[in-house]
């Protein structure tokens, strides 16, 4: 306390003798910090909030960190002002910024109690040990500013894609630049194929941002990458206005980089084919995304209310012969002809298993051959009976016969056509194949182009054939 109270004593002196005298060349310092904003791409008042906020500090440092500091810094005037308030008190219980009325005599002759007292710090007597830890604290703020700016831009851009510049490796991760910050692209977010080097400027999308803390500077960290079915998309909504505007959405995706990606696509537009709007114009769409991924197979399915058929269409490249799925269970039986089994099932399980994540059901293929040899078995028959409906062909063929389809099962009718077939009488597939356009533009609310693509999607889809026309 003694020592204190002697430091307070030798400040007050000091800054009595020096408060009427010239300071620093102060002009020559907010020049330099000004120049200082410039090359750091920051306002020159970012600038000085940075300075003002290290003088604090400093002086909470020196003074104790609930010490009652002012700073005033007046750059036109080209001038700073640090004052340090106390309270005089009969008892000092909080010498940051408490002082004993005789202490604060020896200061100010006429301090009073219950008063407060000022003490003026000036910066031309500074010493070499205090300068350096001013301009190490001021680094630090800097440093601490230019991490918070760059969090901030980054914190919002999460599936976004950005054009990175390879700076070095880390072992067998890869550090990249961006216009503002740096990232890391992992081992495991690369791509089989992918090359880097010196100068390489390459796409990638942003997975994550956060602040590591393991590093002394708490320096923000952005996670890049290349092999999630984020970039894929993200690539996409690049590339394919519809999905930006949303007239075409990305359902689900997922993905086994370098091996194929499958998607599930929906129109939000009637007159909007959301296959067609992803490939694009002679397919210039989807190539320019597929030698991005070094020709990954790109697969692209039309979502359907109906699970079998977006099952049979995820299994792309296999043909499918037959679905049969149990809804509650999330499950489905597939079979395939014994030639297509390979590419159902694909390298490793690959195809089935993304086939399996993109539709949400535990997909089991079997063949032709097994499928008609299990359903000889009357134990196993019961099992396939009870777990996915199945029954026999006369059983499948009779009920073909008495079922209609369901409008639902055509890939492209909005909810509002098929309502306005519906209040007309049009309830199934069989109903609307027969129906010419003058009978289409008879129900109220479509018109001359709904009808055109009514018209387009059941000759797309339906396959008619005559009466003892074989299979």
């Amino acid at each position: 306390m003694i020592a204190k109270e002697k430091n307070l004593q030798q400040k007050s002196t000091k800054s009595k003798k020096n408060m009427n005298e010239q300071g620093p060349d102060f002009v020559t310092f907010f020049e330099g910090l000004k120049s200082l904003a410039t090359n750091k791409n920051l306002s020159y008042e970012q600038m000085l909030e940075v300075f003002k906020n290290t003088l604090l500090t400093f002086y909470k440092k020196k003074y104790g960190s609930n010490s009652n500091i002012d700073i005033e810094i007046n750059h036109q005037a080209k001038m700073i002002k640090v004052k340090v308030h106390f309270n005089v008190v009969d008892n000092v219980q909080s010498p940051d910024y408490e002082i004993s009325l005789e202490d604060a005599k020896k200061i100010d002759e006429n301090a009073k109690i219950g008063k407060s007292i000022t003490i003026y710090e000036s910066f031309e007597n500074i010493n070499r040990i205090d300068a350096n830890e001013i301009n190490k604290i001021f680094k630090q703020k800097l440093k601490d500013l230019e991490f918070e700016m760059i969090y901030e831009e980054f914190k919002d851009k999460k599936g976004e894609i950005l054009t990175a510049q390879y700076s070095f490796s880390k072992g067998k991760d890869v550090i990249v630049s961006f216009d503002k910050g740096e990232g890391i692209l992992p081992k495991s977010e690369q791509m089989p194929k992918d090359k880097y080097g010196p100068g390489k400027y390459f796409k990638v999308v942003i997975k994550d941002i956060f602040i590591n803390k393991s590093e002394k500077d708490s320096k923000p960290l952005i996670l890049v990458s290349r092999a999630s079915a984020d970039f894929v998309k993200a690539l996409f909504k690049q590339e394919v206005t519809e999905i930006q505007d949303h007239l075409v959405e990305i359902i689900s995706i997922v993905r086994e980089a370098g091996f194929r990606t499958k998607m599930v696509v929906k129109s939000n537009r009637y007159d909007i084919d959301p296959l067609g709007a992803c490939v694009g114009p002679k397919g210039t769409r989807i190539q320019s995304i597929v030698r991005e991924l070094h020709n990954e197979k790109i697969d692209i399915v039309v979502y359907s209310e109906n699970p079998a058929n977006m099952i049979s269409q995820a299994l792309n490249p296999a043909k499918v012969t037959e679905v049969h799925v149990d809804t509650e269970a999330k499950e489905a039986l597939v079979v395939v002809p014994d030639y297509e089994f390979n590419k159902a099932i694909g390298p490793n399980g690959k195809n089935v298993k993304l086939a399996s994540l993109l539709v949400g059901y535990k997909i089991n293929i079997k063949t032709e051959r097994e499928f008609k040899e299990a359903m000889s078995s009357p134990e196993i028959r019961k099992k396939l009976e009870a777990l996915f409906r199945v029954g026999s062909e006369e059983q499948e063929d009779q009920q073909q016969e008495t079922e209609e389809t369901p409008l639902e099962e055509l890939p492209g009718l909005t909810k509002r056509v098929i309502g306005l077939l519906k209040a007309e009488g049009i309830d199934s597939v069989e109903k609307l194949i027969f129906k010419k356009k003058e009978d289409l533009l008879k129900i109220s609310g479509i018109d001359k182009n709904t009808a055109d693509y009514i018209l387009k999607v059941v000759q797309e889809n339906v396959e008619i054939q005559e009466e003892g026309e074989e299979e």
